[in-house]
């Protein structure tokens, strides 16, 4: 069987290094018979399949394209030449907005250029399998291995995903562990609602980068109120600026109708608050 799943049921830590390790061990074997790797995510499924070819890759040895448009698809084609040039990997984002003309193009490319190709040069495909996929030229999919990446549903599942970007440093102050707690319940709301007919206008994909960069900002928010201190009062944490600027803003620069909006900021004012905060073992 060509296909491989590696699923994310598991609590992040040495799981997700093992989940990590599978996908590079995938993409190694499928160099036995072709340097490409197509990385299948469920749409909405909050995986990003880009993200962890790239975590699954040796330091250095990768570079990520992400398709979809003109300029991506030739700059896709000179970075092409040079991972097989160097032996590195080729992380192509998004195969399944390229252009089909690109994409039947690819293939014989892959074909003149593998036999000479330094050793280790790979390249990974990430698509969404939905539809669309039904312009992925067939020789192109038989000529990968498929690795799918696939996510369980629902809050639990979502939760653990979201642990999984923190890592393990927790600087000070104290509060800020409860603050990304309460990012990641928000985040897992969020997403999980795309899941449902109906929840949203249309099915918005918000997926890793959102949460880290959602993190990143609030991280950014609650260091300019600590000065370094190991306490910080709950009350004085930036709630507003938590709320709007750092998840509001982030998930919302997706969202194109006024109701979206308005059911975000709902979420946000509910989950991303001095109340919730605040709740003993009572979710918001």
């Amino acid at each position: 069987d060509p296909t491989t799943r590696i699923d994310d049921d598991e609590p992040p830590g040495d799981a997700r290094a093992l989940a990590l390790d599978a996908l590079a061990a995938e993409v190694d074997l499928a160099a036995l018979a072709t340097p490409l790797v197509l990385v299948a995510t469920e749409r909405n499924s909050g995986r990003d399949g880009a993200r962890e070819a790239e975590a699954a890759a040796a330091p250095g040895v990768v570079e990520t394209i992400a398709l979809g448009d003109a300029d991506g698809e030739a700059k896709a084609g000179d970075a092409l030449a040079k991972a097989a040039e160097r032996g590195s990997w080729l992380v192509l984002a998004n195969a399944h907005l390229a252009s089909e003309k690109w994409l039947r193009g690819l293939e014989g490319r892959l074909r003149s250029i593998a036999d000479a190709a330094a050793p280790g040069f790979r390249v990974v495909l990430t698509a969404e399998c939905d539809g669309s996929n039904a312009r992925l030229p067939r020789r192109l999919v038989a000529r990968a291995r498929v690795v799918a990446l696939g996510a369980e549903a629902g809050l639990r599942a979502a939760l653990l995903r979201h642990c999984a970007l923190l890592g393990d440093a927790w600087p000070p102050p104290v509060e800020r562990g409860r603050v990304r707690c309460l990012l990641a319940l928000a985040h897992a709301v969020v997403s999980e609602r795309a899941r449902f007919a109906h929840a949203w206008t249309k099915p918005y994909e918000w997926n890793d980068v959102d949460a880290a960069c959602a993190l990143s900002a609030a991280d950014r928010a609650v260091d300019d109120v600590a000065d370094d201190s190991t306490h910080v009062a709950p009350d004085a944490l930036p709630w507003a600026r938590l709320a709007n600027a750092c998840f509001g803003a982030t998930y919302g620069a997706r969202l194109e109708r006024a109701s979206d909006r308005r059911s975000l900021d709902a979420i946000a004012s509910r989950v991303v608050s001095l109340d919730a905060f605040e709740a003993a073992d009572r979710a918001p």
